[in-house]
């Protein structure tokens, strides 16, 4: 079941990004509008961004920088909450014959990399990345062994302390004498008795 429904545009939804924290949504349509919706309040959109033509594509940056673009232009926003297109643009970009077909910001790096129909461009876009990271939750920098070593330490802290414990040696030494005492005079009542044997029983 979904938990909301909510009529964002008029005309079809072309891309839909969630910020980071989660409490936004942005959408954009082919009707040439960006909304801007709190996921706690989605009766009303807290913004909505007039760009005139139909945006194919929108990207979210870690720093709530939006990227969209239509045909050959690539426009970022810094203060998406502004209602103003031409205060809240940072940067243009305009490609030479090709149009833009996908957008994506690269995590913890200044750069966005945007996809159109002669290949791939990437765009320098200064502030978009988060310049501090915490390595516990997310190493960019991390290799297959560091990964793997982090699942099995995240799983061991999940384990309670009291269950953790050393073995007792001593009690298991005492059972293993017993067995083992157990198992010879098994054996030495299983052998053959002949017609002397009660001559020589110990």
């Amino acid at each position: 079941e979904y938990v909301s429904k909510v009529l964002c545009h008029k005309n079809r939804i072309n891309s839909i990004c969630v910020d980071r924290g989660g409490n936004h949504l942005i959408t954009s349509g082919c009707d040439g509008k960006i909304k801007i919706w709190d996921n706690r309040n989605m009766f009303n959109p807290v913004n909505e961004i007039c760009s005139k033509f139909n945006v194919v594509e929108s990207c979210l940056s870690q720093m709530n920088m939006l990227a969209f673009g239509y045909k050959n232009k690539i426009k970022i926003l810094n203060n998406i909450f502004t209602k103003n297109l031409e205060d809240i643009l940072y940067l243009e970009h305009s490609l030479s014959k090709s149009s833009v077909s996908s957008l994506k910001f690269c995590p913890y790096e200044d750069i966005l990399t945007v996809g159109h129909t002669n290949g791939m461009t990437n765009l320098v876009v200064p502030g978009s990345g988060d310049p501090v990271f915490d390595s516990y939750e997310d190493m960019p920098f991390s290799t297959k062994k560091m990964r793997q070593e982090n699942e099995v330490k995240r799983l061991l802290e999940k384990i309670p302390y009291e269950l953790i414990s050393m073995e007792s040696l001593i009690g298991n030494l005492k059972t293993d004498i017993e067995k083992e005492n157990e198992g010879l005079k098994e054996k030495k009542y299983k052998k053959k008795k002949g017609a002397l044997s009660r001559f020589y029983e110990e």
